[in-house]
């Protein structure tokens, strides 16, 4: 019987050891787990703060150089100068022929010794060489605009010679006119707030602001790479504020999707959820968007914000991937839901000639669920200024 009793005591301890043993394990994995979470959240803040730093210096810059004078006198002073500076050595020239009397082998030195100068444009002073009036220079290429940057192609004239081009009046079209030029669509260009950051991802197609807390760069590959990738490609659990594969790049469709993951240290869209209160949203009424193409950012006033559930068969299920509508009355009905949808009544005047910008994150108030804040681009006269008097 008290081998019994002694044998139960020794198994008794040995569970309790197992389960101390356990709970130390449980205690230092959790431990181990949070430590990385912070080690995740302190990079994630680190690249936050590193891609706005450099995004404001270059903005900066840009607008420096922007606002400086021109120094347009400068060369119109030398150029009025040239002719004097050309004619002194032509007449000390004709001094020494005339003295030596050897004037048309020295005029043919001096042509050589000229050409030679002007074949040098490595000088230590940098002087610019005057091309001749009959050769007009070639515009220098942008070295710094990266050829990733999207370009827009003008549609080839595809008529060939024998195709009827004129009209009934018998008059060609201007543009095919004698003597006329095809329109041709401006190369864009990327804008110097860019040009670094775009040198180090070329995926970078522009610049979100949504309040104090979040401003991002935004990025175009794919709908899964950026999930858990940083801006600079690193793994990362945070990922990175993205376009939906199915726009284009120049954002022009009639509806923008941009994600972002619902990080409760606020990174991303992570202070998205601030917006659900009507102080939060009066305060800030207007999100900025800059295409990396763009000289000024496009303001977009917020009109909607709701929870939704990704699963079909969910009631509250909205799809959200409609980027461009055929019929001015399909995209009428979208916007309507939209509204209807909303948890703030916002009375915003939307039309279907307006753009849309969809920020979209993670929501956990459904299955499989999205928090969804919409909203469209300011028109011609429109003013943050004005608009933000609605949210009041």
């Amino acid at each position: 019987m008290a081998r019994r009793r002694k044998r139960k005591s020794r198994g008794l301890g040995v569970i309790r050891y197992l389960m101390t043993v356990a709970a130390c394990v449980v205690l230092v994995v959790g431990a181990v787990c949070l430590y990385g979470i912070q080690l995740q959240n302190r990079q994630t803040d680190r690249v936050n703060q590193e891609l706005r730093s450099q995004f404001h210096s270059a903005e900066a810059t840009a607008a420096a150089i922007a606002a400086a004078p021109e120094a347009t006198e400068a060369p119109a002073a030398a150029e009025n100068a040239s002719p004097a500076t050309t004619e002194a050595p032509a007449a000390a020239s004709e001094t020494l022929a005339a003295a030596a009397g050897q004037a048309e082998s020295f005029a043919s030195a001096f042509g050589q010794a000229g050409n030679a100068a002007t074949e040098a444009p490595e000088t230590a002073t940098g002087a610019p060489v005057v091309a001749e009036a009959s050769s007009p220079t070639e515009a220098p290429e942008a070295a710094s605009i990266p050829e990733e940057a999207p370009v827009q192609v003008a549609e080839a004239d595809t008529r060939t010679s024998g195709d009827d081009t004129s009209d009934d009046s018998g008059i060609l079209p201007v543009a095919l006119a004698e003597g006329a030029e095809p329109e041709v669509t401006p190369e864009p260009v990327l804008q110097e707030a860019f040009v670094e950051l775009y040198e180090q991802n070329p995926d970078l197609i522009g610049w979100l602001k949504v309040c104090d807390h979040i401003e991002e760069p935004v990025l175009y590959r794919d709908n899964s790479f950026y999930m858990d990738h940083d801006f600079y490609g690193q793994s990362s659990n945070a990922g990175a504020i993205f376009l939906d594969v199915a726009n284009v790049p120049e954002m022009n469709d009639d509806s923008l999707l941009l994600y972002g993951h619902n990080m409760k240290n606020g990174a991303m869209f992570g202070d998205l959820d601030f917006f659900r209160e009507k102080s939060y949203l009066a305060k800030y009424p207007i999100i900025s968007l800059q295409s990396a193409w763009e000289a000024e950012p496009r303001q977009y006033a917020i009109f909607s914000l709701f929870d939704a559930s990704m699963n079909k068969t969910d009631p509250s299920y909205i799809r959200i991937r409609q980027f461009n509508f055929d019929t001015d009355e399909e995209k009428l009905a979208y916007i309507q839901e939209l509204q209807s949808r909303s948890i703030i009544d916002v009375p915003l005047e939307v039309g279907a000639e307006d753009q849309l910008v969809m920020l979209v994150t993670c929501s956990y108030s459904h299955d499989n669920g999205r928090f969804l804040m919409v909203a469209r681009q300011l028109r011609d006269g429109e003013t943050a200024e004005d608009i933000a008097t609605l949210y009041q």
